[in-house]
């Protein structure tokens, strides 16, 4: 573990999976719309302020979407024939996810870039059958999601999934009901198996309710192009920024009118070990071992704090083995 160089007073984070800081509640719609000004946010209160891109537009149809389903602040980013200056256009928006109309072969490394800085969001791309998987394997990121429910507004599945994933409280997303209209969500089974293989998250119609088939991002493989899934289900994304966001925020709340003695070190344990067991009570730990506080070995000022857990995992199916005697 690389230990912190900074001497500002704060929270300082370091983590063998990635780093996830506090999720912001807000979110961005990237797409198609009548714009002269490619690449630049628009603050969107009220459905009425985005007519301006053209009602009929898929930026229009996806602010509609987040408004509808309680997202609040939204922005509204046109993206003109390059998308680079409407994804780039995220870094400063008070957003933790973004749903998009088109993908970018460069977003994994400009979120990978943001994320060393402390800068953590979701993007979330609503596709075609045909394009999604290309897509989902281009990008091949744990911070993107491509979602795909036919051919009939496709990028409101990516909208709606967005704004599912901010309201999320610590439940899967295998049948998770998303409220989508004039969207017909007609995947055969056989198409919804070659979708999540490729690591593209199906949405389907069943009657009047439209659901997510099971909730992945496009991480297939590590960086050796081996498969590798641990970073494979949006609900491991999601239950790994909500861990690590609570337990900043606990440490953050311990500095100023302490000092770095063992006593002081305790009470940082204490308060920890509190955050964990609540944690592992909600369902998102399966185990942990008692935090270890340590004065940092080249400023004395400084506490360094050691967490080793193991996080729980989404049950998405259940496989039955049977031995029948006749």
């Amino acid at each position: 573990m690389s230990l912190s160089t900074s001497r500002i007073p704060g929270v300082h984070w370091s983590s063998q999976v990635w780093d996830s800081p506090w999720r912001l509640g807000g979110a961005a719609a990237i797409g198609q719309g009548e714009s002269l000004a490619p690449g630049e946010p628009v603050l969107i209160q009220e459905l009425h302020q985005a007519e301006g891109f053209g009602k009929e537009s898929h930026l229009y149809q996806m602010v509609e979407v987040l408004l509808e389903m309680g997202v609040s602040p939204v922005y509204a980013i046109p993206a003109g024939e390059d998308a680079s200056a409407a994804f780039a256009a995220l870094e400063n928006l008070p957003v933790g996810a973004a749903a998009a109309d088109q993908w970018w072969e460069g977003l994994p490394a400009l979120l990978n870039q943001w994320e060393q800085a402390g800068i953590s969001q979701m993007v979330f791309i609503g596709l075609g059958l045909e394009e999604a998987a290309e897509a989902a394997e281009t990008m091949n990121c744990q911070r993107v999601c491509v979602t795909c429910g036919g051919e009939t507004a496709l990028w409101k599945t990516g909208a709606a999934l967005a704004a599912a994933a901010l309201a999320w409280e610590g439940e899967g997303f295998h049948g998770k009901a998303l409220p989508l209209q004039d969207f017909d969500g007609l995947l055969e089974q056989e198409e919804q198996e070659a979708l999540l293989a490729a690591g593209v998250t199906p949405i389907v119609r069943y009657g009047q309710r439209v659901e997510c088939v099971r909730g992945v991002t496009t991480r297939t493989r590590n960086d050796q192009n081996q498969t590798d899934l641990s970073g494979y289900s949006l609900w491991t994304v999601m239950a790994l920024d909500q861990v690590s966001g609570e337990l900043r925020q606990a440490a953050a709340k311990m500095i100023g009118g302490r000092n770095n003695s063992p006593e002081g070190r305790q009470s940082i344990v204490s308060r920890l070990l509190m955050v964990l067991e609540n944690q592992k009570r909600r369902g998102l730990l399966e185990a942990y071992h008692p935090p270890v506080a340590l004065p940092h070995p080249e400023d004395p000022g400084i506490c360094l704090v050691r967490v080793s857990l193991k996080l729980a995992s989404e049950l998405s199916g259940i496989y039955l083995d049977t031995q029948l005697a006749l």
